[in-house]
């Protein structure tokens, strides 16, 4: 793999002769994507941020003398491109013994995503698609997947620590990072209020989440565009609905890190979250997302009931059986539900209002509750 790596630095070096030829070819991007990955198995990620970074160059001095029609193209490539950088920042956070460089990154990425992200929104509703543009879209969405894993890897080792789980430090390895954030947890129960480098931190990354999130949602409003045009015998498009339900993911994963970061304050900002990415599947007709949905809104129920605050989890949890009940609709429909998968779906709505009975029941409401 590693010399894999290497011959991947040679042949970029003779490509740089001849780069403005390259980056018209959307096999060269594939081939960029290849090597980041056999460079996260052998942990040299900075050189490939270092070729990310020499594109995206590239692409934004071609953008400011290219034709219109290239220039939607050229866009979304420079922010999937930025994405990636984003998410081998994120890898970093997970395996490095020394991290003072990365909040300055981190924020001169959101800087750059907000300003990039502003000329997608101004573009992205046309008329028409270009089989390039699609393909752009396309590796968008790939590279909010691929973001998504060190990102969940953050909300999920969070979520542990501010409930007081037994945390495995096996998967806390060198990080620093996550050292420090274990030690804020255990020693602030309630409310994260000291502006610590990883409060710092962990605040750039959400709101960085937040600047993709709107950008994934505004391209779902052209969603049904791309639907029409897309072919499954084509490798480079993205499944529609897999599309959707990254765009909803990302939603969700905002909502549990907000939850889990900012705890009995939340409740709001978590809703707010969950609302838009209930949008979303309704603009994209995304019936898994519902499903989706329902989890987000039962978790964040969940967390109010187990805190002693039944009064607060009576609407999340209201919700979440009726987001359920049309999921349930919905596939019954369309017949594309077998005895099995419905009876595991009939639990998870019946643990859902079980869970709503016995906060009716707590606030003495046993008419409701029955």
């Amino acid at each position: 793999m590693y010399r894999e790596l290497l011959h991947f630095h040679c042949e970029i070096s003779t490509l740089k002769i001849n780069m403005h030829e390259a980056i018209q070819q959307t096999n060269y991007f594939k081939w960029l994507d290849h090597f980041a990955r056999v460079a996260r198995l052998v942990n040299d990620r900075a050189k490939v941020i270092s070729s990310y970074e020499n594109v995206v160059n590239l692409l934004s001095e071609r953008v400011k003398s290219e034709e219109p029609h290239n220039y939607l193209t050229d866009i979304l490539r420079i922010v999937a491109l930025k994405i990636n950088i984003f998410s081998l920042v994120l890898e970093e956070l997970s395996y490095m013994t020394k991290y003072f460089d990365i909040l300055p990154k981190l924020k001169q990425l959101q800087q750059d995503l907000r300003n990039i992200i502003a000329s997608v929104l101004s573009n992205v509703q046309k008329a028409e698609l270009s089989k390039e543009e699609i393909c752009a879209k396309s590796q968008l969405f790939k590279a909010v997947e691929l973001l998504r894993r060190p990102w969940c890897k953050i909300v999920e080792f969070m979520e542990d620590a501010s409930k007081n789980k037994s945390i495995d430090l096996s998967i806390v390895g060198k990080s620093s990072f996550m050292k420090e954030m274990l030690q804020q947890f255990n020693s602030q129960k309630q409310l994260i209020y000291e502006e610590s480098k990883v409060t710092r931190i962990c605040t750039a990354i959400k709101e960085t989440i937040e600047e993709i999130a709107l950008c994934l949602d505004t391209i779902c409003i052209s969603f049904h565009k791309y639907k029409s045009l897309f072919s499954h015998k084509d490798p480079d498009y993205l499944d529609p609905e897999k599309a959707s339900l990254i765009a909803i993911g990302l939603y969700e994963d905002l909502s549990r890190f907000t939850l889990a970061f900012y705890k009995a304050s939340s409740l709001k900002k978590c809703v707010c979250y969950i609302e838009k990415a209930l949008q979303i599947a309704h603009k994209t007709s995304c019936i898994e997302g519902l499903f989706w949905i329902s989890n987000s809104y039962y978790r964040i129920g969940v967390f109010y009931h187990n805190n002693n605050q039944a009064q607060l989890a009576i609407e999340p949890l209201q919700h979440a059986c009726t987001i359920l009940d049309q999921y349930v609709c919905k596939m019954q429909q369309i017949s594309d539900v077998t005895s099995k998968n419905m009876e595991t779906v009939q639990a998870h709505l019946s643990k859902r209002y079980e869970a709503l009975g016995t906060c009716w029941n707590i606030l003495g409401e046993t008419k409701v509750c029955r």
